[in-house]
C-alpha cells in the first residue's frame, strides 16, 4: 500500500531506540523438579508505541525449557518517533502502563492440553528507565529484577527467583528536509506463514540443528528488506508453530526523487525492484542474529 505525502520543516523528530535483552532467569524454584518437556517458559513485557493514538506493543521472547536456571538472550527493539521538544522521560511517564515496566513469566503446558499460565512478574521502574535515558546516548545497563509469585496458593509477594535484564539506549536524529519534498509512504503488513514444519525437515536433512524444533514448531520471525533501498524491518518471534500469525505492520517513508545527481527515481525503482522476505529459526539463548537458521524467502515484485 503506497500513499504519497508531503515533509516540511515542522515535521523535525528525533528517534529514540531502546534495546531490551532478557537475558536469564535464575533459581526459579517451582521449575526445580520438572521433567524435560514437561512444561515451557517465556517472558512477555509492553512499551508504548508512538503512533497518534498511543498504545502498548507486547513483546515476547522465545521459549525455553522450564528449569531451575534458564537463559533467553532474547533481544527485542522498541522505536518511538517524538517531536524535538518532547522528552522521552516526559513521554513514558504519560503512557507506561502503571509507571513501570512490567515482565511477565508464563508457563506453558503440553498435558493434557496445551495451556499458557502467567506464574510471576518483575518490574522495571520508570525511576530506573529515566535514570538511564538521562545518562548520554549510547548507554548500557543491566538490571536484576526480583520476581514475585501471583499464584493464589502463594503469599502475596513471595519471592520466587530473579531475571537478569540489559537495557541499551540511543537516539537518532531525523534530518529535517526542504518543504514541498515529496514522499510516499509505504505500509507493509505481514499476516500468516506456512509450510514450514516441511522447511525445517528440509534444512535438517542439510544438516541444521532442527531436530526438536521439526516435531514442536519453529521459532520464527520473517525478516524483509528492500531490494533497492538497504532498508529492512523484522517481525517478533513466534515461538513453536508451523504456521505461526506475525500480524506485524511496518511504515516506510521513501523519498520519490533521489538527491544524487542521475540517481534512478522512485518509480524507477519499483518498477525492477522487490520486497526480499526471509523466515528464520531463532536459535535457543543466541542473540547473534547471524546464527539463526533460514527456513525460506520469497521475492516480492513491487
Amino acid at each position: 500500500e503506497r500513499e504519497a505525502v508531503t515533509v516540511t520543516e515542522s515535521s523535525a523528530q528525533t528517534r529514540h531506540i531502546v534495546h531490551i535483552t532478557v537475558q536469564s532467569l535464575q533459581d526459579i524454584g517451582v521449575f526445580e523438579g520438572e521433567g524435560w518437556g514437561q512444561t515451557d517458559c517465556y517472558v512477555t513485557f509492553s512499551l508504548p508505541t508512538s503512533s497518534p493514538t498511543p498504545e502498548a506493543k507486547v513483546y515476547s521472547t522465545n521459549t525455553c525449557n522450564a528449569a531451575l536456571h534458564m537463559k533467553f538472550n532474547h533481544r527485542s527493539t522498541s522505536c518511538l518517533v517524538l517531536p524535538t521538544s518532547t522528552s522521552l522521560q516526559s513521554y513514558l511517564s504519560n503512557n507506561l502502563e502503571n509507571g513501570c515496566v512490567k515482565f511477565e513469566v508464563w508457563r506453558r503446558f503440553y498435558y493434557p492440553n496445551i495451556r499458557d499460565q502467567v506464574y510471576g512478574y518483575g518490574t522495571l521502574s520508570l525511576h530506573q528507565l529515566s535514570h538511564l535515558i538521562s545518562l548520554s546516548p549510547g548507554v548500557e545497563q543491566t538490571f536484576h529484577l526480583p520476581l514475585v509469585s501471583t499464584q493464589l496458593s502463594s503469599v502475596e509477594g513471595t519471592s520466587i527467583g530473579n531475571m537478569t535484564v540489559l537495557v541499551e539506549y540511543h537516539t537518532d536524529t531525523i534530518t529535517e528536509v526542504r518543504p514541498s519534498t515529496n514522499y510516499v509512504q509505504m505500509c507493509i503488513n505481514v499476516g500468516r506463514a506456512c509450510g514450514l514444519q516441511c522447511a525445517a525437515e528440509s534444512a535438517l536433512r542439510e544438516g541444521a540443528p532442527l531436530q526438536h524444533p521439526t516435531v514442536v514448531g519453529v521459532d520464527s520471525y520473517a525478516f524483509m528488506e528492500l531490494s533497492f533501498a538497504g532498508i529492512s524491518r523484522e517481525t517478533g518471534v513466534k515461538s513453536r508453530s508451523f504456521a505461526p500469525h506475525y500480524g506485524s505492520q511496518f511504515s516506510l517513508t521513501l523519498p520519490t526523487v533521489m538527491q544524487q545527481e542521475g540517481a534512478p527515481t522512485l518509480a524507477e525503482n519499483l518498477s525492477s525492484g522487490n520486497l526480499v522476505v526471509s523466515i528464520f529459526h531463532q536459535l535457543e539463548s543466541s542473540p547473534d542474529r547471524s546464527r539463526d537458521i533460514l527456513l525460506g524467502r520469497a521475492l516480492l515484485p513491487l
